[in-house]
């Protein structure tokens, strides 16, 4: 089971250290950063957001697909927090 703590990748990162977040992210971790993450996000405003769309772009599609069918939430409030 796939478990992503959204939470946890936001607090005090610079944009450099977005950056290369999203340099070493694997597709479902993007994908699901691109459906839970707040509106408004910084993660897709600006110089952070190009570069996760260019990144985001540029993956296969099947690989993209594959990841997006694979996401499970885990409900728990403890463990999956919106901000």
């Amino acid at each position: 089971m796939f478990l992503f703590q959204l939470q946890q990748i936001e607090l005090n990162m610079t944009k450099e250290e977005m950056i290369a977040w999203i340099d070493s992210a694997t597709p479902k971790q993007l994908l699901f950063k691109w459906r839970y993450a707040p509106i408004g996000s910084d993660w897709f405003v600006g110089e952070v957001g190009k570069h996760y769309s260019y990144v985001f772009n540029s993956m296969n599609k099947i690989t993209l697909t594959s990841a997006s069918k694979s996401i499970e939430l885990e409900r728990d409030e403890n463990i999956y927090r919106l901000k």
